[in-house]
């Protein structure tokens, strides 16, 4: 039978040589490279050998060589380099074997992990560079810049100032800031936070510890100790005390002729020519 162990030829008698000898005993059509493997309990055979890259396998209980390169199971492999083709992500890899720098990773269901183009980070810095962001109600966008400064999707809360700008620096900048004061009373007080200049205001009052808004002013703020100029004035309930308005270093003053009152502001400003 082929490629089955076998004694050598060494004629009619053995010398101990021969006995002891390395071709004493051979494998049919034996060369370099081939395999010795029991094929029953009681004959060894011969697997000739395979070629570069192929690896051993079973087949039906018998060794035979073949092309495939799969591996369906491994122990732990503590050291070493990957240098095969991509690992896809139904097998905990990424799919890809390159990544755009600063590029924020998204999923793709079980096909290569997309690096989002338009969507950046830098380490510092989260960039939309294209696009939108869209929020659902349950979305929100918390300590913009500083804690609680906030985006839901119900409310937009911002500490001091803020700046809408439309275009390069040459176009309008516009700065939308509110501010409350409690307790204005007969003297000048500050109502619209230090360092707010000239602009449009709306000032509503309502008496101290009263829910109920009194008054409702439109004036119109100068820089430097210029007067500001209320534009109109609105009495909502009742008949609310007289109001002067002062401007103090760009910053707009107000005292009433009498009680107190707690003043809410929401102030327009101009930072660059409209």
């Amino acid at each position: 039978m082929a490629n089955e162990l076998k004694h050598g030829s060494v004629g009619t008698e053995l010398t101990q040589a021969e006995w002891e000898g390395i071709g004493t005993h051979v494998i049919e059509s034996q060369a370099e490279g081939d395999i010795i493997y029991a094929s029953s309990s009681s004959q060894l055979r011969r697997l000739a050998k395979g070629t570069d890259t192929h690896v051993l396998i079973l087949s039906s209980g018998i060794p035979a060589w073949s092309t495939s390169t799969g591996i369906t199971a491994v122990g732990t492999i503590a050291t070493g380099v990957w240098q095969g083709t991509d690992v896809g992500v139904a097998y905990g890899g990424t799919g890809v074997s390159t990544l755009t720098a600063d590029a924020v990773l998204t999923g793709n269901g079980a096909s290569a992990i997309t690096a989002e183009a338009n969507l950046t980070f830098d380490g510092s810095t989260l960039q939309v560079s294209a696009g939108s962001i869209d929020l659902d109600s349950q979305g929100s966008i918390t300590n913009v810049g500083a804690s609680g400064n906030d985006w839901t999707a119900t409310n937009l809360t911002h500490e001091g100032s803020l700046k809408l700008t439309e275009g390069g620096a040459a176009k309008s900048e516009q700065h939308i800031y509110p501010n409350n004061t409690q307790g204005v009373s007969t003297s000048a007080t500050l109502i619209s936070g230090s360092g707010n200049t000239a602009g449009l205001v709306i000032v509503t009052g309502a008496k101290d510890n009263d829910a109920a808004i009194k008054f409702c002013d439109l004036v119109l703020t100068n820089s430097g100790s210029a007067a500001p100029s209320v534009l109109h004035s609105f009495d909502q309930l009742g008949s609310p005390a007289a109001r002067t308005y002062t401007t103090s270093g760009g910053n707009l003053m107000l005292a009433m002729a009498s009680d107190t009152y707690d003043v809410n502001l929401l102030g327009f400003q101009a930072a660059s020519p409209l």
